[in-house]
């Protein structure tokens, strides 16, 4: 299972989620969630993100992206924040793929 850490968000309170902190604190309020890809099994599959490997380059796990510059990446961490037109994903630990 994908660690995740909210930081705030008003949605925990609709669906009534167990983690609700006490900045949940209600609409307007942003919810972003951090995905830790590192302690994953190698071959485990992600929804909506893929399948983690070992990271050729240092030996983590991660999920393979390719970024707008056409690069291959290896992500171990990153955000995701929901928006009222979509999700904003942003990789914050992250390997470029050698080469094969």
């Amino acid at each position: 299972m994908i660690e995740t850490e909210k930081t705030t968000g008003f949605i925990c309170q609709v669906i009534d989620c167990p983690h609700r902190t006490p900045e949940c604190k209600g609409p307007g309020e942003r919810l972003v969630t951090i995905q830790n890809f590192v302690d994953l099994a190698p071959g485990a599959e992600v929804p909506l993100e893929g399948t983690a490997s070992v990271c050729p380059g240092c030996g983590r796990t991660g999920i393979e992206k390719r970024f707008v510059n056409g690069i291959l990446h290896i992500v171990h961490v990153q955000t995701t924040e929901l928006l009222p037109d979509g999700m904003l994903t942003d990789p914050l630990d992250t390997c470029d793929r050698p080469k094969s």
